[in-house]
């Protein structure tokens, strides 16, 4: 394995379809024989309502819940709507101990925690530090996409706006991560 380091950072307003991106990725790249690791986050919905947030290990397909739904809960930032369950982030964390060396690591996704505070999944950015990998796809929610680039200016940007970009997107990105020896 090569281990160049290549960062590109997925971005996009909530339901344009990052997490879905990032399955569709997975699943192609793991058809073309290469090691993707990492960890998703998937939606907990009941009555079509979005109340929680999962952690999935990509390497192993467990899952725990990691936050749920609970505005204003931060009363330093009531903007806040996810209530993160530190039990969850620590096992997030082990799970990216783990992830690398690997051609594709998958960070679903970095937010205000990691960027802003320095907690939360704080091993996601050891792992980008250490460019122990071919490359790294990484959710980052437009309002911190600054921040990232920051410390990551080499980083590649793509934003989804609409449907149809999302799946230009896609296509992009498995073509790169195939094509690439």
């Amino acid at each position: 394995m090569n281990s160049t380091g290549n960062i590109i950072f997925l971005t996009g307003e909530r339901d344009t379809g990052k997490t879905i991106i990032c399955k569709q990725v997975i699943q192609t790249i793991r058809g073309a024989n290469k090691k993707v690791t990492g960890v998703l986050s998937l939606g907990r919905y009941e009555n079509n309502r979005k109340t929680g947030i999962y952690c999935q290990d990509i390497a192993t397909g467990e899952k725990k819940l990691l936050a749920f739904h609970s505005p204003g809960w931060d009363k330093l930032n009531p903007q806040r709507e996810w209530q993160f369950m530190q039990e969850s982030l620590a096992w997030g964390n082990e799970v990216m101990g783990k992830s690398i060396p690997t051609d594709l690591l998958v960070i679903d996704e970095i937010g205000y925690l990691e960027l802003e505070k320095n907690e939360g999944w704080t091993i996601a950015l050891a792992a980008l530090d250490s460019i122990k990998f071919q490359y790294a796809l990484v959710v980052v929610r437009p309002s911190l996409i600054e921040k990232a680039i920051e410390r990551y200016p080499n980083a590649k940007v793509l934003e989804i706006s609409s449907p149809e970009k999302r799946n230009s997107i896609t296509q992009e990105l498995i073509k790169l991560f195939v094509l690439t020896p």
